[in-house]
């Protein structure tokens, strides 16, 4: 038992630290984040004790822990490029709508995405579109 209590409080306190990653237009970063908010307007983190944010437009790429665990069977499935890949987002997304709209616009993203670097952009089309519609203040809009 004690064992199995060490490893709980270790996998609990991994997932209290990891950090997300933000990628600037300009090829600067800022890490040991916690994204809170990404909209079309603005990207919001704490870091370093404190809140700040900026135009959700100077974002190149974006790295969140939680997006990370929340679509992990997804990322596996596009590593492998797996042919359900597109599926393996959508289905967490279309879950996540109502209740975390903030993790829900990475699964449309990212299954859009994978079906646009398939060849598959007819497919992609109305993944976008759904975006745009079910989350108009996406980060990605």
């Amino acid at each position: 038992m004690r064992h199995f209590t060490t490893a709980l409080l270790l996998a609990a306190s991994s997932s209290l630290f990891a950090q997300d990653v933000i990628t600037w237009v300009d090829g600067t970063t800022t890490d040991r984040a916690r994204v809170s908010d990404f909209n079309v307007i603005e990207i919001k983190w704490l870091g370093g004790g404190s809140s700040d944010k900026r135009s959700s437009d100077q974002v190149l790429d974006l790295s969140v822990a939680k997006v990370q665990e929340t679509f992990k069977r997804g990322y596996a499935a596009k590593d492998q490029n797996a042919a359900e890949t597109a599926d393996m987002f959508l289905g967490v997304a279309r879950e996540e709508m109502t209740k975390t709209p903030f993790l829900a616009q990475f699964g449309l993203w990212e299954a859009g995405k994978f079906l646009m670097e398939v060849g598959k952009e007819a497919e992609a089309f109305p993944i976008f579109d759904e975006l745009m519609t079910k989350l108009p203040d996406s980060g990605f809009v």
